[in-house]
């Protein structure tokens, strides 16, 4: 995502609000659609805080941080983004009036993957449970003793589940989800195409994030404040990042 120095959404791509619900500590619904909403989760505005800090001098923190919550784990930070032709010497005199590009990494649990899976095949709850245990090769009567279950109620929730996924046993069910064509994309958070809530066309945002000039920009920016030739720069520490989330 792309937002000015005081938390405004300039640029935001397909897929990343559901990982700004987790974020902000909402239970993740895999089964319906998630509205784009107006507030930015507290980790998103710890990240403008540092970022801000470290070009005005009151904070040596580097923008970056991992969240860990019951969905996987989260890694954000937060680099300065400079229109094309602006100097960083120019930047870094009014560094508020840049852009911030934040990138969000979701590394997924493989539970949540696999709870994911099974409620976006149209699985209920209780079928993903058992699922969920079908996939790790747990047997049924595991099962039962585990969930709390009758064992006929197992079978009838493995049955259904064999016919949602279209398989015959819980074999195949493991296959179907640990070697699903989309795992490794989905569990590394990666997204389709993005799309623009300001008007901007498709996959054109209306700055061009690039990774290496970012780094060079961001080490000018610095250097410029230490010798005092400028009132702010970058950030403290800026590895580097895989693309605007």
């Amino acid at each position: 995502m792309i937002l000015t120095a005081d938390g405004s959404l300039v640029y935001q791509t397909t897929g990343l609000e559901l990982l700004l619900r987790i974020l902000t500590g909402e239970p993740g619904n895999y089964t319906r659609y998630v509205p784009v909403s107006d507030r930015l989760p507290a980790p998103i505005l710890k990240l403008l805080w540092r970022i801000t800090g470290a070009a005005n001098g009151t904070s040596n923190t580097p923008p970056r941080m991992r969240v860990s919550t019951a969905y996987g784990v989260l890694t954000l930070e937060a680099k300065w983004l400079l229109p094309e032709g602006t100097l960083p010497q120019d930047a870094a005199r009014d560094p508020k009036a840049c852009l911030i590009a934040v990138t969000i990494e979701f590394h997924e649990h493989v539970i949540a993957y696999a709870a994911r899976v099974l409620r976006e095949s149209g699985a209920t709850a209780a079928q993903t449970k058992v699922g969920i245990h079908l996939a790790l090769g747990k047997s049924r009567p595991e099962i039962a003793d585990e969930l709390g279950l009758q064992l006929s109620s197992v079978a009838d929730h493995s049955k259904k589940l064999y016919q949602i996924l279209d398989v015959h046993n819980s074999t195949e069910l493991g296959t179907k989800i640990w070697l699903n064509p989309h795992q490794d994309e989905a569990r590394h958070g990666v997204f389709p195409a993005p799309f623009s809530r300001t008007g901007f066309a498709r996959g054109k945002p209306p700055y061009r994030f690039d990774a290496k000039r970012a780094d060079e920009q961001a080490v000018t920016m610095e250097r410029s404040a230490r010798r005092g030739d400028a009132g702010g720069g970058a950030a403290s520490e800026t590895p580097s990042g895989n693309g605007a989330a």
